[in-house]
């Protein structure tokens, strides 16, 4: 009968060998868990690093300031900027255009991303509304 099996058996060796059993698989799922984290957080790390789009061509003509004038500056304020830190951390600063294209430059080093044009656009729209 299984119950005077169970009973009949060395209840401390049972125990002590089911256990270190147990602990070795816990163990080495455990061991598999972190690095499957690992795993997936480089993954994930890796795609998540943010390039700058490449530059659109710029043509020969007058229409390269035609092109210019149509991206809104504003909307690349509350796109770009915002995604980082607060509107008032901008809009409560007052600097000529040199410092603002400074500060923009630094911002795109951090991780902003702006192409050429759309940083000329939005350094010349601090510079003018957010002027000294």
């Amino acid at each position: 009968m299984v119950i005077g099996e169970i009973s009949s058996r060395n209840i401390d060796t049972f125990s002590v060998e089911e256990g270190l059993s147990l602990m070795r698989t816990r163990t080495m799922m455990r061991v598999w868990l972190v690095m499957l984290l690992v795993v997936i957080g480089a993954l994930l790390w890796a795609c998540s690093g943010s390039t700058p789009s490449a530059d659109p061509p710029v043509a020969t003509t007058g229409a390269a300031s035609v092109e210019t004038s149509a991206i809104d500056a504003a909307a690349l304020l509350e796109e770009r900027c915002v995604a980082c830190h607060g509107l008032s951390r901008v809009t409560g600063a007052r600097y000529t255009q040199e410092e603002w294209q400074q500060i923009v430059t630094i911002m795109v080093q951090k991780g902003a991303v702006l192409n050429t044009q759309e940083k000329t656009v939005l350094v010349a729209h601090l510079a003018e509304t957010y002027k000294p």
